[in-house]
């Protein structure tokens, strides 16, 4: 009978703390997305003169914003301005994926990721961010030796 009565005990003990568990894991599971302004400052370097056209568009499920297309010139620089970010994500990051096609080179694909500022509590005003990315252009890397000479 005593048996009975701690398997009892243990039970409603442990009902007890896997409730409250599952009441934390929905706390979590309606936490607000974190909405960032992103300043994305988009340097490509070792353009050729025809320059390339780049593809912007969120680089996982849990980023989203308005993909963005445009044509750089050779200088490969461009500041993209008002991006609106906003990310469900538990811990607020985001995700860039950019495709750089340039003329007679394979597309190249790059992701670049960062962590969405949180707004301060009570603030209405949307949290403003630089992420500046340098990447190099297809045409430099295809002109990169990968082989290593021994001698």
């Amino acid at each position: 009978m005593q048996g009975r009565s701690r398997m009892a005990a243990f039970t409603l003990a442990l009902a007890t703390v896997l409730a409250s568990f599952g009441g934390n894991r929905d706390a979590v599971a309606q936490k607000p997305a974190v909405v960032n302004k992103v300043l994305l400052a988009l340097r490509v370097t070792g353009l050729g003169n025809e320059g390339c056209q780049v593809e912007i568009k969120p680089g996982h499920p849990a980023c989203d914003f308005k993909p963005i297309s445009k044509k750089l010139t050779s200088r490969g620089q461009e500041d993209f301005r008002d991006i609106l970010v906003k990310s469900t994500s538990a811990d607020g990051d985001c995700m860039f994926e950019i495709t750089v096609k340039e003329p007679g080179q394979p597309e190249k694909k790059f992701k670049r990721g960062f962590v969405l500022t949180t707004a301060k509590p009570g603030s209405k005003e949307i949290p403003y961010q630089l992420f500046e990315c340098w990447l190099r252009s297809p045409s430099l890397a295809a002109k990169e030796d990968t082989t290593k000479r021994v001698r």
